[in-house]
């Protein structure tokens, strides 16, 4: 019998094993190998994975719970004319007292037809259809006008893109108190990564990270070497392709946009304040650190149901994170943002080379 070479990959036996999957850890080569029968048990779970994210939102929060019943509602065909009385009445009212934060207990809400809409959306990539995408605040950026009233440089108004943007993170130390080394050359496009990941994550959960924080800083620090393990990078273009290959490795396809969306927040809202972005999406990062870290020190557990059973195994539960892990990645990015405070805005020093 011919022997596997250790190095091949694990589903065709042909190719180099170039990516890992993070459920199994069986190395495959490409998409197709990913996406085969023979490896369905795990991706089939990704997209099962993705059902519970568009479901999971906050209880206690009107506009999420009009937006999930927006989403269910469309999804609702002429099959539904042929349910009994139960599956008949309005989703509204099925949902009526339903803890929208609790999986199972939605999931126990749809009609079969409801549950293999939804399914079938998420596994086509359709769910866009359903689900307005969320603009990402980085997207904007104002221009500078070349002619310019008086009084509307005097004009004092705050700028819109403020009201967007993730509030700034104060009260951060002074970097001398953090380190009483200089910093190494690496730490900018360390931060770069750190920011890929984070902008891959926003749009992954549609700009309801927050709403999820450990599941969402659970996937960021996968995304990120500099924050999974330390990693070190020595350009833009690597820093940003190690999370490309993060990406492909968890989830068999690759992401176009990141690069778009990296460039877009080292640029900036406007010439003037060319960090403002950079500052804001750290301070978002800090943020979901913290809250995924008072989730862990709470001791919540996840409820287990009909749900969970029927689509075990999810991505974010395989790669478990801990409070102190939590707690130590909250202080390296405020050591990130301390950088960005003494060498960028106070030293005039680039991010970008």
């Amino acid at each position: 019998m011919e022997e596997t070479n250790q190095n091949s990959c694990q589903i065709c036996n042909r190719c180099a094993g170039k990516y890992m999957c993070p459920r199994c850890n069986i190395s495959f080569c490409s998409v197709q190998c990913y996406q085969s029968d023979t490896h369905s048990g795990c991706s089939e779970t990704f997209y099962k994975e993705s059902v519970l994210c568009e479901l999971k939102l906050e209880n206690d929060d009107p506009e999420g719970q009009r937006k999930m019943l927006e989403i269910l509602s469309r999804m609702r065909t002429e099959e539904q004319d042929e349910l009994d009385s139960d599956d008949e009445r309005d989703l509204s009212e099925r949902l009526e007292g339903v803890d929208l934060d609790d999986a199972d207990s939605v999931w126990k809400c749809l009609t079969e037809c409801e549950r293999q809409e939804f399914e079938a959306l998420v596994r086509e990539g359709d769910i866009t259809d359903v689900l307005p995408l969320w603009e990402p605040w980085w997207t904007y950026r104002k221009e500078k006008a070349l002619v310019q009233e008086l009084d509307e440089a005097c004009c004092t108004e705050e700028e819109p893109y403020i009201k967007t943007c993730p509030p700034l993170k104060t009260g951060i130390p002074h970097f001398s108190h953090l380190s009483k080394h200089p910093p190494a050359p690496d730490v900018k496009w360390n931060i770069i990564n750190v920011l890929a990941a984070y902008c891959y994550v926003a749009r992954y959960f549609n700009g309801d990270h927050k709403e999820q924080p450990l599941q969402a800083a659970c996937l960021l620090e996968r995304l990120s070497g500099v924050l999974r393990a330390n990693f070190s990078y020595k350009s833009t273009e690597i820093a940003v392709d190690a999370v490309v290959q993060d990406i492909l490795s968890c989830f068999g396809h690759t992401e176009k946009t990141i690069y778009d969306d990296v460039m877009k927040v080292l640029r900036g809202p406007e010439e003037s304040r060319p960090y403002f972005y950079v500052q804001a999406g750290l301070s978002d990062i800090h943020h979901l650190f913290a809250l995924a870290y008072k989730i862990k020190k709470s001791g919540s557990k996840r409820k287990t149901g009909e749900f969970s059973k029927c689509f075990k195994e999810s991505l974010y539960d395989g790669h478990d994170i801990t409070k102190e892990q939590l707690f130590l990645l909250k202080k390296k990015v405020e050591y990130f943002l301390a950088w960005v405070n003494e060498y960028l805005l106070n030293k005039g020093q680039t991010l970008v080379t």
